[in-house]
């Protein structure tokens, strides 16, 4: 699976969205993607220490169920460098210079200088 950054962020959107005690999970969203992709995506977001979460997985079928309870500091954090749609649009444009795709922290520091450069601080 390629890591989708367009489905990362739709992700972080849509758990921030959420009032606090109520989890996201697959059952109150559509994403547009399998719970599969969604469940893969969302423990990448674990991994990279965005989420606190839940997946459930069986090994004969595949992800089952995910849930996310909230985001930390640093989903914040990135989810802020992100969520303009023109930031974004100008991040992704960039990367697209080096095939269309970096690591999380290389994205979140394009989108800084973008925002940057909006603000007129560059």
């Amino acid at each position: 699976m390629k890591r989708d950054l367009d489905l990362i962020r739709e992700i972080l959107l849509a758990a921030e969205s959420n009032r606090p005690g109520e989890d996201l999970n697959h059952n109150s969203v559509d994403l547009g993607e399998s719970i599969d992709v969604v469940a893969a995506h969302v423990e990448l977001l674990v991994d990279a220490g965005y989420v606190d979460a839940h997946v459930s997985k069986d090994h004969a079928y595949g992800y089952r169920k995910w849930f996310v309870y909230r985001l930390t500091m640093q989903g914040h954090d990135y989810l802020d460098s992100v969520r303009d749609p023109e930031i974004y649009r100008e991040t992704k444009s960039r990367l697209k210079k080096v095939g269309g795709t970096a690591s999380l922290e290389v994205v979140k520091q394009l989108a800084g200088v973008a925002i940057k450069q909006t603000l007129g601080l560059d």
